[in-house]
């Protein structure tokens, strides 16, 4: 797993095809890699909306635990405003 810390937003990765849904801290995001044309979900959180301890527990989560129930996440992308966590389709 990879994570960078790059200070452009995904758009420029990713092509954004649809809006899936909201979660409790920013909303969820149906995209494509640019790079490797593979289909991913970008949750967002806005940097200003979400506690560092809330951010870290749904980061450990998303990144270390196996479970039908959790999707893996792929990275991390974080810029001044918002933090993006790129995660396995469902």
């Amino acid at each position: 797993m990879v994570w960078e810390l790059k200070p452009k937003k995904p758009k420029y990765e990713f092509k954004m095809i649809k809006k899936l849904g909201k979660s409790q801290t920013g909303q969820i995001i149906l995209a494509v890699s640019n790079v490797s044309s593979m289909i991913v979900a970008i949750k967002t959180f806005a940097k200003k909306d979400v506690k560092i301890d809330y951010l870290i527990d749904e980061l450990k989560i998303h990144l270390c635990c196996r479970h039908p129930n959790v999707l893996p996440a792929y990275g991390i992308n974080i810029n001044s405003e918002e933090v993006y966590l790129a995660m396995e389709v469902g």
